[in-house]
């Protein structure tokens, strides 16, 4: 089955800066419930996903094009295409492109 994709825009994504758009792959009812949500993100220079803590679920990001300044319980380093990070249930993390390059990465939420 060929899946609809369409992006959307988020607004300062868990009060991060700029926009996110969004791109659902499979929602959490395609995957019957395993995972909450599988998206492709891209930000701009200068926007960014806030710092949020994550609940019962773990989340996983591979970059595919672009570098990344990723925050990872309180500790920053740069990431690129590429190479992924995941964020384990009960950790807080977020993403910041500082780079002309858009980043464009893949999320993939994991029901605990």
């Amino acid at each position: 089955m060929k899946l609809q994709l369409k992006e959307r825009v988020a607004h300062e994504l868990f009060q991060g800066k700029g926009d996110a758009l969004i791109c659902d792959i499979a929602s959490s009812d395609m995957m019957h419930s395993k995972n909450r949500c599988f998206i492709t993100i891209r930000l701009r220079q200068g926007a960014s996903l806030g710092l949020h803590r994550h609940e019962k679920e773990s989340e996983i990001y591979f970059i595919m094009q672009g570098r990344g300044l990723y925050t990872d319980n309180g500790e920053e380093y740069e990431i690129k295409a590429g190479e992924a990070v995941i964020c384990l249930d009960g950790d807080e993390h977020g993403i910041l492109n500082q780079e002309k390059e858009e980043l464009i990465f893949i999320a993939l939420v994991i029901n605990s």
